[in-house]
Formats: structure tokens, C-alpha cells, sequence
């Protein structure tokens, strides 16, 4: 069992300040947001049942509004990095290659995104991997509908800060923030309800000595307060998500060992849990109904079969996809 409290030794506080130093360190303010659900590639607000294989560069896309869709985009090296990048309400087909070498440390990031509004070609270079660790990590930090190009840049050497670099579409200018370290799991999303994600990680406290579990380290971006909570295991997958429909992310992990969803309502504060899954299954959630709640739910590879509670509809089970397909919306799972 897992619990929420707000507890500190000093240690912890140590912790917690220093993070709020890589905060104060940063230079100008960051936020994200994703208005549509993830893996909307229609545009209907559901989130839709789709795959990428790696083996023939294909996406593969059960349409929530009907029909499916074929596309091949991308190489088996790429990382798959989908979003809406002109913010016409659909998922574009997107990746993250590392193509062109500078030096020899250093190497470049290209981004290549299919638009759904005129069915273009967008390329980008943006980042680069040499003696740093670089995760893409898009989502619309100025609030402007699109999603930005932006990653997350660390150092192998750990534990070591991070920092969230950003291309804002709304300035075309970058923004770099410190916040967490390269041990951490990046869980950015709307925590606070003001329409863009917040920038927060998710420590798993066992690294430091500790054996309470993990933190939730959140820059709130309307008021710029740092949130702190004590929710969750080194062993679980984090899944933040609006399961209470209420607009904000809740806090929320599935823990595969007893295939159990635990989250906190943002709404009224309270502790759920739900049972929904097995060990060597993929968490998958997403809105799958169009009612704004985010649905528990999963891929299991070994019969490629998705899996959904979805709130307003009930059970649903779809097979869709092979066993080393990589399911969509499991992309940001961390």
C-alpha cells in the first residue's frame, strides 16, 4: 500500500530545496500543456488505439471515429515523438532521429514531422547528444496549441541536475530550465489546472538510501509554487492522467507486481485504487470515451490485445497490434 504525507526529515529537505534551486536558477518560465487527448489522430477527442512498428517504419492507427490508417514514418532507430505540432486538434506522425555527426562526441537531433492540417513535411534540428543525455520530451510549453520541440538534458554522471530545453512556437525562442536530476522520471503534465503541464519529475527515493518510495517533485506554472508528495514505489510505472475529469493531472501509479492503479484526486483529495492488468502488460491510458476522464487500460503484447475500463462506456478489449509493436499512448509512460 502506498501513501500520501507530507513528512520531511532532514535530508528530505535537503531534497526539496534543491530542487527548488534548480527552479530559481533557471532563466525565464516554462509550461506545457496537451489540450487533445493523447494519440488523437482524428481529431474526434478519443484517444485511438494505434502502434508503431519498428521492423517496417509503419504507424498503424485504429481510428476511434472509424476505419483504419497505414502510414510509414520513421526508421527502427528513431524515437517516435507524436503530438499536435499545428494544433488543428490531431496527433501528427512524428520522430526524433540522431542522423548528422559535428564532432566526435557530439552528434545532432533532427525532428521530422508529418502535419495533419496540409499533409507537409516539417523538419527541425533541435539538440544534440554528445557527453549529455538527451530524451525528447515534447508537449506545448507556451500554451499556444502547438506542441513545442523540447528535451531533457542530463549527464550520465549521477546523480547530476537536469534541464528542460524548449522551443517556444509562439517566439521560435529556446527556453532552458533546471529542474530535477538525471535520475529522475520526467512526468510533466497539467497538474494545476491553468491549462499548461507543469514541469515535475518523479524521484524514486530508494537512490538516496531511503526506503519510502517516491516523490513527485511539481513547478506549478500558475503561480510558480514547487508541490511535493510521497506517492508511490521504485518498481512502479508513473501515469499521471485526469482520472477525475476535473482538468487537472492527477498523481497516479501502476504498480505491475499486483496490476493495481493508485492516483489521488486532484477533485477532493481522495485515494483510489483499481485492479486492471497484468505483470508483462504495457499501461496505456487515455481517453478512450470522450467524457475528459482519463481510462485505465493496457496492452498485453503476448496476444496483442488492448485492453480498457473506460469510465462512461465500460469494458472494452481490442486486438490490435503484434507483440514487439510499440504502443502509442505508452509512449510518456515512465
Amino acid at each position: 500500500m502506498i501513501t500520501q504525507t507530507h513528512r520531511f526529515n532532514s535530508r528530505r529537505l535537503l531534497l526539496m530545496f534543491s530542487s527548488l534551486l534548480l527552479g530559481f536558477l533557471a532563466t525565464g518560465g516554462v509550461s506545457a500543456t496537451n489540450r487533445n487527448p493523447v494519440a488523437d489522430f482524428d481529431g474526434d477527442g478519443k484517444s485511438d488505439i494505434s502502434v508503431f512498428r519498428r521492423s517496417d517504419g509503419y504507424w498503424y492507427i485504429s481510428k476511434s471515429s472509424g476505419g483504419y490508417s497505414f502510414v510509414q514514418w520513421g526508421l527502427d532507430s528513431d524515437t517516435i515523438v507524436p503530438g499536435d505540432y499545428d494544433d488543428d486538434g490531431k496527433t501528427d506522425l512524428a520522430v526524433n532521429r540522431i542522423d548528422a555527426c559535428f564532432c566526435v562526441f557530439e552528434t545532432a537531433n533532427t525532428w521530422y514531422i508529418r502535419r495533419s492540417s496540409d499533409n507537409t513535411f516539417l523538419t527541425r534540428h533541435f539538440g544534440r547528444n554528445g557527453l549529455s543525455l538527451v530524451t525528447p520530451m515534447p508537449a506545448d510549453y507556451d500554451g499556444d496549441g502547438k506542441t513545442d520541440f523540447a528535451f531533457y538534458d542530463s549527464s550520465d554522471a549521477g546523480p547530476s541536475p537536469g534541464s528542460f530545453r524548449v522551443v517556444q512556437s509562439s517566439t521560435n525562442s529556446v527556453v532552458i530550465r533546471q529542474w530535477g536530476f538525471n535520475t529522475d522520471k520526467t512526468v510533466p503534465a497539467d497538474y494545476d489546472g491553468d491549462g499548461k503541464a507543469d514541469l515535475a519529475v518523479y524521484r524514486d527515493d530508494s537512490f538516496f538510501g531511503s526506503t519510502q518510495g517516491g516523490i513527485w517533485f511539481i513547478l506549478q506554472s500558475s503561480n510558480k509554487a514547487v508541490r511535493i508528495e510521497y506517492f508511490g514505489l521504485a518498481t512502479d510505472k508513473v501515469v499521471p492522467g485526469d482520472y477525475d475529469g476535473d482538468g487537472k493531472a492527477d498523481i497516479a501509479v501502476w504498480r505491475p507486481s499486483n496490476g493495481y492503479w493508485y492516483w489521488i484526486s486532484s477533485l477532493d483529495k481522495s485515494f483510489n485504487t483499481y485492479q486492471f492488468g497484468l505483470p508483462d502488460d504495457k499501461p496505456v491510458p487515455g481517453d478512450y470515451d470522450e467524457d475528459g476522464k482519463t481510462d485505465v487500460a493496457v496492452f498485453r503484447p503476448s496476444n496483442g490485445v488492448w485492453y480498457l475500463q473506460q469510465t462512461s462506456k465500460g469494458f472494452r478489449a481490442e486486438q490490435f497490434g503484434l507483440e514487439d509493436d510499440v504502443p502509442i499512448p505508452n509512449l510518456f509512460v515512465r
